[in-house]
């Protein structure tokens, strides 16, 4: 069976033949770890395998591993849904947040950001279909 650093060079070399397939360069592709439910260990494994891009769901899940993990120099990406009032905890540990469904999560994001003096990048999740089931933005 190969090792976790054998399977992220077999996957950067696939991405590698896709992005040249459609004429793309395989720098502008990020890989990005999901790191739910798996324990600070295994993270730092996948860290010093080549992966340096995380995302996590929970945002306590979050905090508990960024404590333990804060010294590997990941790029923690917070990929779940967004309470508000646990925007102030995600704003200073997080690169991106990859799931603002609401308009009141972006300006509250940009809120707790100029606290620290930055500029936060987000991912916004537009509901295309206008569905009422469906999180997101309206187009």
């Amino acid at each position: 069976m190969p090792s976790l650093k054998e399977n992220v060079e077999l996957l950067r070399s696939r991405i590698s033949l896709f992005a040249s397939s459609v004429r793309r360069s395989p720098a502008e592709i990020t890989i990005v770890a999901v790191s739910k439910s798996q324990t600070p260990e295994r993270i730092a494994e996948v860290v010093h395998a080549g992966i340096k891009n995380i995302g996590e769901n929970y945002v306590q899940e979050l905090q508990a591993k960024y404590k333990v993990l804060s010294h590997l120099g990941i790029r923690w990406h917070f990929i779940g849904r967004i309470q508000t009032n646990k925007i102030k905890y995600l704003v200073p540990i997080v690169y991106m947040v990859h799931s603002v469904d609401r308009e009141s999560v972006a300006i509250e994001l940009n809120r707790q950001a100029e606290k620290y003096n930055r500029v936060l990048d987000i991912l916004l999740q537009v509901n295309t279909s206008g569905e009422q089931t469906k999180a997101g933005v309206l187009p």
